[in-house]
């Protein structure tokens, strides 16, 4: 949320006669911990586009998890099942020949995500 009256105390200026583009920092409260925090007038305006709450970095997750939700009905993306068959398909592509490699030589399916690095969800 905008704090009106801390922006105009420190910077003279109202936000109401700044134009959407502005680079003029503002101040705002996180809606998520209460933080004081500033930034340009067209940052606000565009990271509020979708969610309509500000937030500071360290609350950053919080607002992605949430618009997730509305977004996605999910609050993080490798929940979705497009998402993982995307990353499963990409996986399998990419590392083809290694996983061939590893099963010829009889190695689990959990020692063959070890040595690639890749989640076994995807092999």
């Amino acid at each position: 949320m905008i704090n009106e009256e801390k922006t105009f105390t420190k910077y003279g200026y109202r936000t109401s006669n700044l134009s959407i583009g502005s680079s003029k920092r503002i101040i705002v409260i996180c809606d998520y911990c209460q933080e004081y925090l500033e930034k340009p007038y067209k940052m606000r305006i565009n990271q509020n586009k979708e969610l309509d709450k500000d937030c500071c970095q360290k609350c950053k997750f919080k607002k992605r998890e949430e618009l997730s939700l509305l977004k996605y009905g999910v609050k993080n993306s490798i929940q979705r099942k497009d998402v993982r068959e995307k990353l499963s398909n990409y996986n399998i592509e990419n590392y083809k020949e290694q996983i061939i490699s590893l099963l010829d030589s009889n190695f689990s399916i959990s020692n063959i995500s070890e040595k690639i690095d890749i989640p076994i969800t995807s092999l």
